[in-house]
């Protein structure tokens, strides 16, 4: 469970506006699983080159083939890195290409990846057919607002060590930024306009994005869409390396139980 895997096949796509991505594939683990291909969204400082992220993607090969991609100023794409607003044009890049190759196409988005995927599946409807959403916010403002950045550099700082999460790669806050407070719509107004079923996942807790964000969105979803939390776990990806077995039968159960396979 925390063996990396490191190999699979560099992907290039170019976004809408023309901004050269770059994604990293991988095959799934098993071969029933190879019509569905499951998108992974990197959040804030994280793309498909750091340790978190190759460790998910890994975990994930039991699902399907996973992409991992780099977002706009991250990792080996270009441009510059807007916190959700130009960003949904990359990831529809990706389900472009993925359209016609897959019959089942998931998004699992991560903290501000979530936010982007979810904003994609709003503006879009039909690119993907489910939404795997863990640490989903609002927006980034009101993360800020929540002093969130805050409270999770005094939650690394404190628990951290006893995680056992050291990880080679890890996560750079210092790259390629555009405007972070670039006008964008809520969370809860992308929600009402989402067309396919959505599952939330928190961790109760996350000090970045509290539950309480990611439980808005959710109440603006429809019917379709479900609410778990881990109740020890921290943020995002962590929740998942933290609680490897918990969050796996969190993604089986939505893909398969309810009939998405």
């Amino acid at each position: 469970m925390r063996q990396d895997f490191v190999g699979g096949e560099i992907l290039a796509f170019e976004s809408g506006d023309g901004v050269r991505l770059a994604g990293r594939l991988l095959p799934a683990s098993r071969p029933g699983a190879r019509g569905r291909l499951v998108v992974v969204c990197p959040g804030f400082a994280q793309h498909k080159d750091t340790g978190p992220m190759r460790r998910v993607s890994a975990m994930l090969r039991p699902f399907g083939d996973v992409l991992c991609l780099d977002f706009r100023g991250t990792g080996a794409s270009r441009g510059r890195y807007g916190f959700g607003n130009r960003e949904p044009l990359d990831l529809r890049a990706a389900l472009d290409w993925a359209r016609p190759r897959y019959r089942e196409r998931v998004v699992a988005g991560f903290s501000m990846g979530s936010y982007i995927a979810l904003r994609a599946a709003a503006q879009w409807p039909g690119l993907a057919n489910r939404l795997l959403l863990v640490s989903c916010p609002t927006r980034l403002e009101d993360v800020l607002m929540t002093l969130g950045p805050l409270r999770q550099s005094l939650t690394m700082f404190t628990h951290w060590p006893a995680l056992g999460l050291r990880l080679k790669g890890g996560s750079n806050p210092f790259f390629r930024w555009a405007n972070p407070l670039a006008r964008k719509p809520r969370g809860e107004d992308l929600a009402a306009r989402l067309r396919e079923p959505a599952s939330f996942l928190v961790g109760g807790r996350d000090q970045l994005v509290l539950p309480s964000l990611s439980r808005r969105v959710f109440e603006a979803a429809g019917a379709s869409s479900t609410f778990d939390q881990v109740a020890q776990g921290y943020h995002a990806e962590y929740i998942f390396l933290q609680h490897p077995q918990a969050s796996l039968a969190w993604v089986e159960r939505e893909l398969e139980a309810r009939g998405q396979g």
